[in-house]
């Protein structure tokens, strides 16, 4: 009986992280609709003051970003693994990873990027350098997030704080492997899985790699100037890009819910303060980053895919 249960264990949590994903997925989604009920009929207004030329410019905005992403991702890889890789063949396969990961668990896009690099880079390696880039971009969006809405209140701390967050992600560049995660639980839970961690010190990454990470962030902003087609100054603009880049750090806390699906559009549309834009044509800004965002994910996998076969044959 206890090899049944200790057998049975995966799939009983498999469909945990399934039943919780989709209770948040329904939360939010009701919480989204119970704020919009009272401004249904603004909706169409809503949807007259959308340029839809310029949203499909956006979407066409989200490609460099995602190719800025996936070429400091495998740079990080190098770092990690201490080797020169098929830089075509590795930008290819963490695109199309991205897109993977909307499947239920996250851990999708992992699998598929491990499985598509096995013959050049072991699993430990790809999951050490997807941990460190999630920490250090997040640790640079807070900085950003923070630093853009002070700067639109005014406040004179917002290049301080801006600068102290590069400083930071420029440090960790040319730090050494962090003991957690070399030597921590997550290190020895891993190990009895056979993914070993890599292990001993870093090699630095050099400044042009946080050049990169701040250089993603002209396009993230770019997407909604696009998305607002100039209605509302430029001060609202960044400022609602700001506020949409906080809810998808704060989303992360919600890690079951493929890609922060409907919880990301629930935090952003709970703060309508943060500009002055109705309810109604936030959900559908927020409706549309969404779209535009994963628009952008597939058609940088899509070519990035399409190049690498067309290089093979020539």
């Amino acid at each position: 009986m206890p090899e049944q249960l200790r057998s049975a264990r995966p799939l009983l949590w498999r469909r945990l992280r399934l039943a919780v994903a989709g209770i948040l997925m329904l939360a939010a989604l009701l919480f989204i609709g119970d704020l919009i009920k009272p401004q249904l009929a603004l909706f169409p207004q809503a949807m007259r003051r959308i340029d839809w030329w310029l949203a499909a410019l956006a979407v066409l905005a989200c490609v460099p970003m995602y190719y800025i992403k996936a070429a400091y991702h495998v740079r990080t890889l190098g770092r990690f693994s201490g080797r020169g890789l098929d830089r075509r063949k590795a930008v290819a396969v963490y695109l199309q990873a991205q897109v993977v990961r909307y499947l239920p668990g996250k851990i999708w896009g992992l699998l598929y990027q491990s499985g598509r690099m096995a013959g050049d880079v072991y699993p430990g390696i790809i999951l050490a350098a997807n941990l460190w880039q999630m920490l250090i971009t997040n640790v640079l969006a807070v900085a950003v997030v923070a630093g853009v809405l002070l700067a639109v209140a005014q406040s004179p701390w917002w290049l301080l704080l801006v600068v102290l967050g590069v400083a930071v992600v420029e440090f960790l560049h040319r730090c050494t492997m962090p003991a957690w995660l070399s030597r921590g639980r997550l290190a020895v839970g891993l190990s009895r899985l056979g993914v070993e961690l890599p292990r001993g010190p870093l090699l630095p990454m050099a400044w042009s790699g946080t050049a990169m990470l701040c250089a993603e962030w002209v396009f993230f902003f770019a997407v909604f100037l696009c998305l607002l087609g100039g209605q509302q100054s430029l001060a609202d603009t960044l400022a609602l890009g700001a506020w949409y880049g906080g809810a998808s750090v704060i989303a992360l806390a919600a890690f079951v819910v493929p890609a922060g699906l409907a919880v990301r559009e629930a935090i952003f549309v709970a703060a309508p303060a943060v500009v002055s834009l109705d309810a109604a044509h936030l959900v559908l800004v927020a409706a549309l980053a969404r779209i535009v965002f994963l628009g952008g994910e597939i058609i940088s996998a899509v070519v990035s895919a399409l190049f690498g076969i067309f290089s093979r044959n020539d």
